[in-house]
């Protein structure tokens, strides 16, 4: 690596020949080894598959979580290989992260649901078209 980096600085055009190249240094401590095992990977049926299918990046749900409150999320992200499905909230911060076994249970419990996108949309219209009217009595 150390070697390839001062290949890629000898190429380099932003310094004039007669100025003094910078000295390149790496750390000198390596790179931690990451390896996938088994209980990471994880293989699932068809039936498994086909009821995750409808869970895809940018798809709304309400979560029902362990105190009965019910949370409305998006989707953000699955992370592969290890299906990890990470939701977040309107502002796009993070707030739950799932893994593909969790996602079966609350989907087996019944305890997460698609949101159909046509109610979210509806929905913040009629917040906008109620913030108008707001706006609109205020200014009368």
């Amino acid at each position: 690596m150390e070697s390839h980096l001062n290949e890629l600085s000898d190429n380099d055009r932003a310094y004039v020949e007669e100025d003094e190249r910078p000295e390149l240094s790496t750390p000198s401590e390596d790179f931690p080894e990451i390896i996938l095992t088994a209980d990471d990977l994880v293989e699932l049926t068809a039936s498994q598959e086909v009821q995750l299918k409808p869970y895809t990046e940018g798809t709304w749900i309400e979560l029902k979580t362990e105190d009965d409150n019910v949370a409305r999320c998006k989707l953000s992200t699955v992370t592969y290989p290890t299906r990890q499905y990470i939701f977040v909230n309107r502002r796009g911060m993070k707030v739950f992260e799932k893994s593909v076994n969790d996602m079966l249970s609350l989907i087996e419990a019944e305890k997460i649901r698609l949101i159909d996108e046509s109610q979210v949309f509806d929905r913040a219209l009629q917040s906008v078209i109620g913030n108008l009217r707001k706006l609109h009595r205020q200014a009368s």
